[in-house]
């Protein structure tokens, strides 16, 4: 048997694709915590209030983290100003997740993932959300949103479907 140095095997290692679980991979008690996600974001695009109050917990909250070089500012507000704000704005709003981890233990459940966000077709920021959802009456429900807002070291994304 031929023995491998160790910095040896952490290069064949990490040559080896990992992969990550896909909306069709996912069990159905995920695909339907995803699948609420996705039309909190698809109520955000459209500025629908009631879709997004359908979604959304009453007594919800949601934590932004702002991150600037090593500063980090705290914005809480429950999700009735978040819904507020979103049908409010004139700017068309788009915010798209990616590689979404999704934990479900009976009535809670929570997505992990990274996204990025844009105003107006450009690119506006990135971070990384994570929603707290609980299931109420048969349907999931966002108790909570944290996100973090960073505009430096986003990574690449597709460009968005409408783009020139």
């Amino acid at each position: 048997m031929r023995a491998f140095s160790i910095p040896a095997l952490l290069i064949i290692m990490a040559a080896v694709p990992v992969k990550s679980a896909s909306a069709q991979d996912m069990d159905a008690p995920s695909q339907a915590v995803l699948d609420t996600v996705q039309r909190f974001f698809d109520a955000l695009e459209s500025k629908d209030g009631d879709a997004l109050r359908s979604v959304l917990t009453t007594q919800g909250i949601t934590h932004a983290l702002r991150i600037r070089g090593d500063s980090v500012v705290v914005v809480a507000r429950p999700h009735d100003a978040a819904v507020a704000s979103i049908t409010g704005s004139d700017a068309s709003l788009m915010e798209r997740m990616f590689d979404p981890v999704v934990h479900v233990d009976d009535h809670l459940a929570v997505v992990w993932t990274p996204y990025d966000f844009h105003v107006n077709g450009t690119f506006s920021h990135c971070g990384t959300d994570i929603f707290s959802l609980i299931r109420v009456r048969d349907a999931w429900k966002i108790a909570s949103i944290t996100y973090t807002v960073e505009q430096d070291d986003c990574p690449e994304r597709p460009p968005l479907e409408n783009s020139p």
